[in-house]
């Protein structure tokens, strides 16, 4: 944020003043105040700013595909860049644009000020900064291409979340994020993972970093960091939340159930892995499910939606997983629904037809 000087005032027309708030937030351990900006006010004589910007397109996975590539590795880590949108300039004649009044006190006099970075609550602000991060990650393809990957895969706006095979592996591939990203302004921090070397390396990464001697007092904020990472182990025997589905080869069996009543259908599929030992894993991997519409349906086309979204549930992902050879197996108690399937959807009405068809289209034959 810069004042704005006398001799700016007039020298451009293009302006636009962002209305503004505080938000507090007495629980959040590291933004208890956060200043909102509201870029859809309309003024008097003309549009809001978010009206005339352009929003861009989703360049990142969706939430979904991440959460599903985060099970797949038996470490995982995640972290998020802090402040993200501040660390990206814009272009100097766009920051009239993003112009506030202000005063550091009720006793002092008004003062004009530009916001000079991507802001929160204008219409452009995520795709900006993920813009900037994606990048980052094409710049990186040719010297690095597990990193790069990493960059363009594995974020949701500002979150990793991300893992690998083993502990050296994932404390390696933390290291060169951390100094590439630390590198262009994109600071990591609020570190996860549920390996302790891995978490023992990031905690000794802050010491070095901070270039303090072995007997040097923890500053006040790291001691904090470390006390809660205590507390928190304290609790994590009594804990078991199976995230990695056991992900030993690169083939993966998958079996899909679908089911309906008259309150709501559902799919669910489950990973099949052939353990060393000679046992089987059995790792439910995703499910949805949705609520019967208010409109009568019978229970055999609720059943035939529930294999649709199993279809579709398959089908997302097995476009997550192309990098595993992926059989499927799915399965349904309804004998009418088995019945539809065996038969050309020509030979139903259009209900039954247009879901039959894109059934058919999207699970294969020998399913």
């Amino acid at each position: 944020m810069m004042p704005v000087e006398n001799n700016e005032k007039s020298m451009d027309p293009k302006i636009y003043f962002l209305p503004h708030h505080a938000v507090m937030k007495g629980d959040s351990v590291s933004t208890k105040l956060r200043v909102v900006f509201d870029g859809t006010c309309k003024p008097s004589n003309g549009n809001s700013l978010n009206s005339i910007l352009g929003i861009g397109k989703m360049l990142q996975p969706d939430l979904f595909t991440i959460l599903v590539k985060f099970r797949l590795n038996e470490i995982a880590f995640s972290a998020d860049i802090q402040q993200m949108y501040r660390q990206i300039l814009i272009d100097q004649e766009d920051q009239n644009f993003q112009r506030i009044v202000w005063r550091e006190s009720k006793d002092s006099p008004i003062r004009e000020y530009k916001l000079c970075t991507v802001t929160y609550g204008t219409a452009s602000a995520p795709y900006l900064a993920t813009r900037c991060l994606f990048q980052t990650g094409l710049d990186l393809e040719r010297d690095d291409p597990a990193v790069s990957s990493l960059i363009k895969e594995s974020f949701y706006i500002d979150g990793l979340m991300a893992g690998a095979p083993s502990s050296e592996e994932a404390i390696s591939l933390i290291k060169t994020l951390s100094n590439i990203l630390e590198a262009r302004g994109f600071h990591l921090r609020k570190w996860r993972s549920n390996s302790l070397e891995v978490l023992s390396r990031i905690s000794s990464n802050w010491l070095w970093l901070l270039k303090l001697d072995w007997d040097s007092p923890l500053p006040e904020a790291l001691a904090t960091k470390w006390k809660t990472f205590q507390k928190e182990f304290e609790q994590v025997c009594s804990i078991h939340i199976p995230r990695w589905i056991h992900t030993t080869s690169k083939q993966i069996t998958l079996h899909g159930f679908c089911d309906a009543s008259e309150l709501a259908y559902a799919s669910v599929i489950y990973a099949v892995q052939p353990q060393a030992d000679g046992n089987t894993k059995v790792t439910l991997l995703v499910a949805k499910s949705r609520v019967a519409p208010l409109k009568s349906v019978s229970i055999p086309r609720l059943e035939l939606n529930g294999a649709l979204l199993l279809a579709r549930l398959y089908a997302t992902c097995k476009n997550i997983l192309k990098e595993y050879d992926v059989h499927f197996y799915a399965w349904t108690d309804s004998q009418v629904v088995l019945s539809w399937l065996s038969s050309h959807p020509r030979n139903w009405k259009p209900y039954i037809a247009n879901r039959t068809s894109e059934i058919l289209d999207l699970v294969p034959a020998d399913s």
